[in-house]
C-alpha cells in the first residue's frame, strides 16, 4: 500500500468508532512472529500468511463473521434487558397510563 502500512490502516480503522468493530484479517507474505504480533497489536483478529489455502481462509472468515453476529446478539439482548429494567422502574401510574394507551391502540386496530 503506497504511503501506509497495513498495520497503520488497521490502527486507523480501530481508532474510528464507525469502523472499530470491523474484524480485520491480515493476509500477508510477512511470516515472522514479530510481524504477526504487530498485526494483532494493531487490532487484527487473525493473521494468515501466504501461500493461503482458500478453504482455510473461508473457514476463518466464517468464524470471525459468526463472532461478530454473536456480539451483535449479545448487545441486542443487553439492550432488551436495559429497557425492561427501565420499564420496571417507572412509577406505577405511568405504567398504568401506558397500558391504557396500549389498550386504546389495540381497540382501534381491532375495529
Amino acid at each position: 500500500m503506497p504511503g501506509m502500512t497495513g498495520y497503520e490502516v488497521c490502527r486507523r480503522l480501530k481508532a474510528d468508532a464507525a469502523t472499530a468493530a470491523i474484524p480485520v484479517i491480515f493476509v500477508t507474505a510477512l511470516d515472522d512472529h514479530a510481524d504477526e504480533l504487530e498485526g494483532f497489536d494493531a487490532g487484527a483478529v487473525d493473521y494468515i500468511t501466504k501461500p493461503v489455502s482458500p478453504p482455510i481462509v473461508r473457514a476463518r472468515v466464517r468464524t470471525h463473521l459468526s463472532l461478530v453476529r454473536l456480539e451483535e446478539l449479545r448487545e441486542t439482548r443487553l439492550e432488551v434487558v436495559r429497557r425492561l429494567g427501565r420499564a420496571a422502574a417507572e412509577p406505577p401510574r405511568r405504567r398504568l397510563a401506558l397500558r391504557a394507551l396500549d389498550r386504546g391502540h389495540g381497540d382501534r386496530r381491532r375495529r
